[in-house]
């Protein structure tokens, strides 16, 4: 056995690639199970459906957004121990969402990425920051920079997926901008899901506030406003 396949084969005994979505083994290169990615083909998002069932019709500060999973099923497991700082399925997601933005955005005019901000005291909690970690990744993916400090989240030791769609409206005011300037830039920002689009639009606005003279985004998930799951599942990232 060569000494590359040795130390592979440590690694693997060492640290098992486990599938995010689903908890079982997988190859060492792979980002979700086999069986997992036929189940993820099938929980494909429709963002035209999500628009057309707004019920707030106020203009959308964003010029277009890309996503890829409906918040259910397999796909949500997943997103939610990307939450709590395990990375496989983000690394998928990231690249899924690359493949996205090819197709529908015009990435030769969009000068950074950026996310949606996580308080200091969240992101010790979870380990990480898992919107930032996929906006870098997607970056990554596109070839473009990855930007931050833009944007801060005060913290709140309440959560929004508690809340109703009217109440998320005011709680999103926790959000807000720093002193940079993004003047004239086209930015693309992103974050992990899209529900009531509340967070987004907050942090649109605020980029646009800042000099932004558009705005693109990108969520890995998205669900309908009247389809969100309770809060008493237990999952991962809702003690997050």
């Amino acid at each position: 056995m060569k000494m590359r396949n040795i130390g592979a084969y440590l690694l693997d005994a060492c640290f098992p690639n486990v599938c995010d979505c689903c908890g079982s083994y997988m190859a060492p290169a792979e980002s979700v199970c086999p069986a997992c990615k036929e189940a993820l083909g099938r929980l494909r998002a429709d963002y035209g459906k999500w628009l057309s069932d707004r019920t707030d019709k106020k203009p959308l500060p964003w010029a277009d957004l890309i996503t890829v999973y409906a918040y259910e099923g397999c796909a949500r497991t997943g997103v939610l121990h990307l939450k709590q700082g395990t990375h496989s399925f983000g690394a998928h997601l990231a690249h899924e969402l690359a493949d996205a933005a090819r197709k529908q955005l015009p990435l030769q005019t969009i000068d950074f990425v950026t996310w949606v901000p996580l308080s200091a005291k969240r992101r010790r909690e979870c380990y990480c920051g898992h919107s930032e970690y996929l906006a870098k990744r997607l970056a990554a993916e596109l070839h473009l920079p990855a930007k931050g400090g833009l944007l801060t989240e005060q913290h709140s030791d309440d959560r929004q997926h508690r809340k109703k769609a009217a109440e998320r409206a005011v709680f999103v005011e926790r959000f807000a901008a720093t002193n940079r300037r993004c003047d004239g830039a086209t930015i693309l920002l992103c974050d992990d899901i899209l529900t009531t689009g509340s967070t987004m639009a907050r942090c649109a606005h605020l980029l646009l506030e800042q000099g932004a003279k558009r705005v693109y985004a990108a969520a890995g998930l998205c669900t309908d406003r009247d389809r969100e799951r309770s809060t008493t599942e237990k999952e991962p990232s809702e003690q997050a």
